[in-house]
């Protein structure tokens, strides 16, 4: 029904392209991800028919095939998403019945935990700084890559940029955490920030999972912005983002970061070669070859047999364009030899012998 509509509508290509929209089942979802995933449970008062997709209990060690299958459907289906989840429900958890309202109160717990107010415990930077290095030392992407990661904790950010920079007139920042990652051409440095909810937000009523990206204090932004324009990438950590799992969250996050920075790289490099080429080609450094379709080095035209001194073709399509021509079929198909030898064959198009 939902991908009926779906095609139904004039922007079906759009969704596609620009918000990666797709259709899943529970049954289809196998290996597939996405940040953020709505859950149409499809049961109403007068129709369920969960039963039948899901394991009646999740303690149920019946070993049925059926319902083995059952209980893979639930736990695959439910660790598809990475940064948020949405259920659309047509009824009250409570008149779910098996699995299906097991698996909805946890979701449903968990919300109403992150939208009160996090305890002093929670909210002390000490206590939390400890936690976000624990995590990320258990991360796949730190074990992957630790050799080339060097961390720095409470770092002088602006003290350091001051050193660099002697017009930096911003205030003295400081990082919860700065991690250095070397790449073979560069070191990408990346600011993690854990944001406690009490320092880091304002007006803390109105906050809940979908807006808070909205309700960051000011000097949190002009921090941002600030350490972004000396090339710094940034990694904002608070409750909301961190997902059931922080420990794969931030290896997933972290990945996605650095795969980005060496994206735009490729892109930086791309851009400056087309750059150069059209100057060159512009003060006659270089030149077009309209055979092998490439820019390359005047010199490579030079042929000094031309009046001009430069052809329209480069020396390497000059030459395979001789090779070529050099090539000539002399072969007799076999109902045309003769006995008689041949002595000698003149060519007067080329004179020469063969």
């Amino acid at each position: 029904m939902i991908t009926q509509i779906l095609l139904a509508e004039s922007n079906v290509r759009l969704y596609d392209e620009r918000l990666k929209l797709k259709i899943m089942t529970f049954d289809t979802c196998q290996g597939e991800e996405r940040e953020v995933i709505l859950y149409s449970m499809v049961a109403t008062a007068q129709h369920d028919a969960l039963k039948y997709i899901f394991p009646i209990s999740l303690s149920d060690t019946d070993e049925r095939v059926d319902e083995q299958l059952k209980m893979q459907r639930l736990n695959v289906g439910f660790s598809r998403a990475q940064e948020c989840m949405h259920f659309i429900l047509s009824k009250p958890i409570e008149q779910f019945s098996g699995s299906a309202r097991t698996a909805l109160q946890h979701y449903d717990l968990l919300l109403k935990e992150k939208s009160e107010a996090e305890s002093d415990e929670t909210d002390n930077s000490l206590l939390m700084e400890q936690r976000l290095m624990q995590w990320l030392n258990a991360t796949e992407f730190f074990r992957n890559n630790s050799d080339r990661i060097e961390l720095r904790p409470q770092f002088p950010i602006g003290d350091y940029l001051k050193q660099l920079d002697p017009l930096y007139r911003h205030p003295p920042f400081r990082a919860d955490l700065l991690l250095m990652f070397r790449e073979p051409d560069k070191t990408i440095n990346i600011v993690v920030e854990y944001d406690g909810f009490r320092e880091h937000f304002a007006e803390h009523g109105k906050i809940y999972d979908p807006n808070w990206a909205y309700y960051y204090k000011p000097d949190d932004i002009e921090k941002q912005m600030v350490l972004e324009s000396y090339g710094y990438k940034f990694l904002r950590i608070n409750r909301f983002n961190l997902g059931a799992d922080p420990v794969t969250t931030l290896s997933q996050r972290l990945y996605a970061l650095v795969d980005t920075v060496r994206i735009d790289n490729t892109a930086n490099q791309i851009t400056a070669k087309v750059q150069n080429d059209v100057k060159s080609l512009a003060n006659g450094d270089m030149k077009y070859c309209q055979k092998c379709k490439q820019t390359k080095s005047i010199i490579t035209f030079y042929n000094s047999s031309l009046s001009t001194g430069y052809g329209r073709y480069c020396r390497d399509c000059q030459k395979a364009s001789k090779r070529k021509s050099k090539t000539i079929d002399v072969s007799v198909p076999e109902t045309q030899k003769i006995d008689k030898p041949v002595e000698k064959i003149e060519m007067a198009s080329s004179g020469g012998e063969y």
